[in-house]
C-alpha cells in the first residue's frame, strides 16, 4: 500500500486529527478517509508495527467498533513521506454527530 491517510472527524465533518497507514488495500474507505501522501522509505517500520501484539481498547466511545492498541507502546523511528501524486475522489463530508459507514 505505502499510503498515508487522515482519519478522525471534527464537527465540520473533515478528517484531520489522526494519521494512519493501511497495511492492505481498503476499498471500503475510498472517499471517506483522504489519502495525502505515500511512504517512500520506512514502510518496513510500518509493517513491523502491523505485527506487534495488541489488546482491545475498552473505553472507545462508539459501541460495536473494535479498536486495538499495542500491548507494549511502540515508537515509529522514521518514515519518509512525499505528497500524493495521484487523484482520488473527494472525501465524504459528515454532518455533526453522524458516524461514518465504516464505523457502523
Amino acid at each position: 500500500m505505502n499510503l498515508t491517510c487522515m482519519g478522525g472527524y471534527d464537527e465540520l465533518g473533515l478528517a484531520g486529527c489522526e494519521v494512519f497507514f493501511p497495511l492492505t488495500d481498503q476499498p471500503q474507505l475510498t472517499g471517506i478517509y483522504p489519502v495525502f501522501a505515500k511512504i517512500v522509505s520506512g514502510f518496513d517500520e510500518i509493517e513491523r508495527l502491523g505485527q506487534v501484539q495488541t489488546r482491545p481498547v475498552t473505553d472507545f466511545p462508539y459501541d460495536g467498533v473494535e479498536v486495538n492498541e499495542p500491548a507494549i507502546p511502540q515508537v515509529i523511528d522514521k518514515v519518509t513521506l512525499e505528497p500524493a501524486d495521484f487523484t482520488l475522489p473527494a472525501p465524504v463530508r459528515m454532518t455533526h454527530g453522524q458516524v461514518p459507514l465504516t464505523w457502523q
